[in-house]
């Protein structure tokens, strides 16, 4: 049970640090990571969020999704590189 996933007070799911394997993880998912990272610990970005409607969406999810945007956009500018 030691390295089994265990839902904490907030009834979210942990995962123990052990079970994180890097390698399973794509190279889109590495760059938006990288995103991410920078992303939430910007606080203009998350003032930006507060003051805009997000369409709906939570800020979590927003925020997610613009990492992957960003990482989007990494692969791409990688893979020009690589055509020149």
């Amino acid at each position: 049970m030691e390295n089994e996933a265990q839902p904490n007070a907030g009834a979210e799911l942990v995962i123990p640090v052990e079970t994180y394997r890097r390698d399973t993880c794509s190279l889109r998912d590495q760059f938006a990571m990288a995103a991410l990272t920078g992303l939430v610990s910007n606080t203009l970005i998350a003032e930006h969020a507060a003051k805009a409607q997000l369409d709906g969406e939570e800020f979590p999810s927003w925020v997610a999704q613009r990492a992957y945007q960003y990482a989007d956009a990494m692969l791409e500018a990688r893979k020009a590189r690589n055509a020149a």
